[in-house]
């Protein structure tokens, strides 16, 4: 949109607008003259403007567009866009006036916003990329290295010995955070990747299915690929995982649901045929990591019992208008 230009006489009224200005400010054509500057301003900010007004009089010297910063103006209907103005003191007719340029920067600042979004996620991106590398490259090394030396042990052991079980377990354990590990990896090194959201889930899915010896139902309602902002989207593929991870662990289920809705509000709910949490405390990180993922986008979490057996998690959080 082309720059509304007013002149403004030292009592505060437009003498003079351009055409783009009454567009600017939704006047009809030739509405704003003869109207206060401050019209133009948010009533909050006419007092404000007014003294700045007269501080402009006492010493008028020209500023540029960009010698001011978050200014608001004020159309006639009453909405407020973001403007820069620049100023230049004239003379018309012997009397000395201010010539304001107005340029809406609505579009300017989005575009702004956009750029700072870009660069935030690749900053994030870098730091995900880091913390891969670091995990593989010391915590899985480790983790080897600390299952071979038990290894070692066990072969040491005889059959019977009680402590060989012990130390089988505790293998398994570390067998099962490598894995944990380079699941972690893999979803780091894809958060960026054009992988539809949909078919993440459903890979997701398919991917923890061995560990439950059946393979989940999926139900997918909405526009997941599109109305899930960036910063949720990278919270759904752990949700899933950790809540089907929690049913393989606890639930002895022969069947389970995983429905991903999209609406105002994204909600991932697990629900099984397993023996249910009854009247005990749920156990172990993943539940605590669901709730505090949950907690931190704004959202809530539950998980408990389903009639007439099993259990049932609903995670859900507010897409808010970035989606």
């Amino acid at each position: 949109m082309p720059d509304g230009i007013v002149v403004v006489g030292a009592d505060g009224r437009i003498q003079m607008a351009n055409p783009a200005a009454d567009t600017l400010f939704a006047a009809e054509p030739g509405g704003l003259v003869g109207r206060s500057i401050e019209d133009l301003v948010p009533p909050e900010l006419a007092e404000r403007h007014r003294r700045h007004r007269a501080a402009f009089e006492q010493r008028p010297t020209a500023r540029p567009m960009n010698a001011y910063d978050k200014l608001l103006a004020r159309r006639l209907d009453g909405s407020t866009f973001p403007a820069q103005i620049a100023l230049a003191p004239v003379t018309l007719r012997g009397e000395r006036c201010t010539v304001a340029t107005v340029r809406d920067v609505t579009a300017q600042l989005a575009t702004q916003e956009r750029l700072a979004r870009a660069v935030r996620r690749t900053l994030l991106a870098e730091d995900r990329e880091r913390i891969a590398r670091d995990l593989h490259d010391t915590v899985i090394q480790e983790l080897f290295a600390i299952g071979m030396g038990l290894q070692a042990v066990v072969g040491e052991l005889d059959e019977t010995a009680p402590a060989r079980a012990r130390l089988d377990s505790a293998i398994d354990a570390i067998d099962d955070v490598i894995r944990t590990v380079r699941t972690v990896i893999f979803d780091v090194h894809r958060a960026d990747d054009d992988v539809p959201l949909r078919t993440r889930v459903v890979e997701t899915v398919a991917a923890v299915a061995p560990s439950l010896g059946f393979e989940p139902e999926i139900v997918l309602v909405g526009d997941i690929d599109h109305r899930i902002p960036p910063v949720v989207a990278e919270h759904l593929e752990p949700v899933v995982r950790e809540a089907l991870t929690n049913v393989a662990k606890h639930a002895g289920a022969t069947s389970a649901t995983v429905a991903v809705e999209v609406g105002d509000h994204l909600e991932v709910r697990v629900v099984d045929d397993g023996r249910g949490p009854g009247g005990r405390r749920p156990e172990g990180r993943g539940l605590l990591n669901l709730a505090e993922r949950a907690a931190a986008l704004g959202g809530t979490f539950h998980f408990g019992p389903r009639e007439p057996s099993g259990s049932e998690m609903v995670w859900r959080v507010p897409l808010g208008d970035g989606a």
